[in-house]
């Protein structure tokens, strides 16, 4: 499945968890929403958890906190 991370399209497996995306993305950004300096949202403004579902109608958005 495709989705999108900052505008950038990343091609995923088929159930892959917003952790996965951000591995796919840059590994860096991802310590950082680990470590709780970054955010991950969804179009609504929505935090998104690493372990939440990707929709790949949806574009995401890293934020700092």
């Amino acid at each position: 499945m495709k989705v999108e991370l900052n505008g950038v399209s990343l091609s995923l497996f088929q159930g892959a968890k917003v952790k996965h995306a951000l591995l796919a993305y840059d590994e860096e950004v991802y310590r950082q929403v680990v470590e709780e300096k970054a955010v991950v949202v969804d179009p609504f403004g929505n935090e998104v958890e690493l372990s939440g579902a990707l929709d790949p109608s949806f574009s995401y958005t890293v934020k700092d906190r």
